[in-house]
């Protein structure tokens, strides 16, 4: 939009005023009402290079009126009577000799000098601001995530004290390229941060289940994603949950479902024990961290955060509490007050309860959790 105003200042045109005439055939014409000035006029002729001529009409006790012409100007004559001034639309030779016909003799010399200095003046000043503008905008949309065409985006910027770097990214792009699903991130995501009702974070955890079924099972490829959290939920703009950030994805071959690393790399609070231990990872790993994050979208608390100092207990621990002394309830977001399906939160607790077992074999498989969180058949 800035490069086409500025191409617009220095398009090699303007409008002649010829005064006192009876306008040209007006079937041909278009008329737009205004409320504004003669130059919006203008500017409404100026957008269209096939506009020839235009007139600003006021009618009495009414409005304005602009009428533009696209056609040739057929029936131009001088009257008295029902008259008005006609701009019409000329080159830029011919604009400048009818501007300096216009001018007083005595003044030429002097304008000689002036007008040559005053339009190269104009011109660097332009140009100057537009490379400004430019380079603003390009900052901007580096910024905020805005494309040039005004579509906004989602962008992953690595911290300084990130331990991610250029392999992971090239390992992310691979991954995303290869799988399609509509529980998946696409390069071009929104994310928002909005105050979730119960409905739609229950939606949002099965969004996330057959997200995280697809990568194991309905994939061509079994992909492990070892770095499941809630900061890598992305929510596009019907709220539909998609998995982001690939960066530390495995990739299994064949019938190979588990493997071992010595480079642990992931989040703290939603690694599996055998994994942040022992470096063993699994499809077992993967539904751990779910359980992890079904449990801080149903209490609304990160685990990495909760602390409960009598007794000592993390989050997780603290459901598991809950749930010996049969009030696992307590746990479900405050902010929620009453406006929540009770049947439905205890189902996520017992769903979530079972994945974050210590034991990867006590752990359900991403298949039975989306079959659990099915609604009942009525």
């Amino acid at each position: 939009m800035v490069f086409e105003r500025w191409v617009r200042w220095l398009c090699p045109e303007g409008f002649v005023k010829v005064e006192n005439v009876i306008l040209p055939d007006t079937s041909a014409a278009a008329w737009v009402d205004m409320s504004k000035r003669r130059a919006d006029c203008e500017l409404e002729c100026k957008r269209n290079c096939s506009c020839s001529a235009y007139a600003f009409i006021a009618i009495p006790r009414k409005h304005y009126g602009c009428l533009t012409w696209y056609k040739e100007l057929v029936d131009i004559n001088y009257g008295r009577s029902d008259s008005y001034d006609l701009y019409v639309r000329v080159d830029a030779n011919e604009l400048a000799e009818t501007t300096w016909k216009s001018i007083d003799s005595r003044e030429k010399p002097m304008l000689a000098v002036l007008v040559p200095s005053i339009a190269l003046s104009w011109f660097l000043v332009s140009l100057f601001a537009y490379l400004w503008l430019k380079k603003r905008a390009k900052k901007g949309n580096e910024l905020q995530g805005l494309l040039a065409n005004g579509l906004e985006v989602a962008i992953k910027r690595l911290s300084r004290s990130s331990g991610q770097g250029t392999e992971e990214f090239k390992n992310e792009v691979m991954v995303i390229a290869k799988l399609q699903h509509r529980n998946l991130v696409k390069l071009l995501d929104e994310s928002r941060r909005l105050l979730l009702d119960w409905r739609k974070r229950f939606d949002i955890i099965v969004g996330i289940a057959r997200g995280i079924l697809y990568l194991h099972q309905d994939s061509r490829l079994r992909i492990i994603h070892r770095d499941l959290k809630c900061s890598n939920i992305l929510l596009d703009a019907e709220m539909n949950p998609k998995i982001s950030d690939f960066g530390m994805a495995k990739i299994f071959e064949g019938n190979q479902t588990e493997d071992r690393t010595r480079r642990v790399v992931g989040t703290y609070g939603y690694m599996s024990p055998e994994y942040a231990v022992l470096g063993n990872f699994s499809v077992k790993s993967d539904v751990f961290s779910f359980g992890v994050m079904l449990l801080e979208i149903v209490s609304g608390k990160k685990n990495n955060r909760f602390y409960q100092l009598d007794p000592p207990l993390t989050l997780i621990g603290h459901v598991w509490e809950l749930w010996r002394e049969e009030k696992p309830l307590e746990i479900v977001d405050p902010s929620l007050t009453e406006l929540y399906d009770p049947r439905e939160a205890l189902k996520c607790i017992q769903i979530g309860l079972p994945c974050v077992q210590e034991d990867a074999t006590d752990r359900p498989s991403m298949l039975a959790v989306v079959f659990m969180l099915r609604p009942p058949r009525s």
